[in-house]
């Protein structure tokens, strides 16, 4: 009886701790303009190349902020998308560049058939995805600001161009 109830606990612990460990980080209150947003932050390789990928659909106001370590001209795709998106380009304050729309392609498609949608200036060091038409129903445009500074890229410039070439 006593090994049985030892053996509950342990597993009852091996349970919570693997719980702990792979729970997705909650998305962070961001401003953008004077709306508040919900994002889930991407800041290392794999989140930022499965970014939205796959997913249905987005919680309203909710979206996904890529954080890299420098600016630099950056370019995004639909792969995996089931439904239209919004994409606002950063610059390191947090002023918005750019909005683009992408619009979402046949889940068959390969990925070298994708269109891309890149970046107009080297100096985009943030991206914004939201559901298509958010920005433009919050009336928030090019040079309004998103408080995004407060986030970092887990990767420094260096390592950053050591896996990006």
């Amino acid at each position: 009886m006593i090994r049985t109830k030892q053996i509950i606990r342990l597993l009852f612990a091996l349970l919570l701790a693997s719980i702990s460990f792979a729970a997705p980080e909650l998305p962070q209150k961001v401003t953008i303009g004077k709306v508040t947003a919900w994002l889930e932050i991407s800041d290392d390789t794999d989140e930022i190349v499965q970014g939205l990928s796959d997913r249905t659909e987005l919680a309203p106001d909710h979206g996904m902020l890529f954080v890299f370590p420098k600016p630099q001209r950056h370019s995004f795709w639909m792969y995996h998308c089931y439904f239209d998106i919004d994409l606002a380009y950063l610059d390191a304050q947090g002023r918005i560049l750019e909005i683009q729309r992408m619009f979402a392609e046949p889940l068959s498609t390969p990925p070298a058939l994708l269109k891309t949608y890149p970046s107009k200036t080297d100096s985009v060091q943030y991206v914004i995805e939201m559901e298509a038409g958010w920005f433009e129903r919050n009336n928030i445009r090019p040079g309004d600001y998103a408080t995004v500074a407060k986030f970092t890229s887990k990767f420094t410039p260096t390592e950053w161009d050591r896996l990006t070439k």
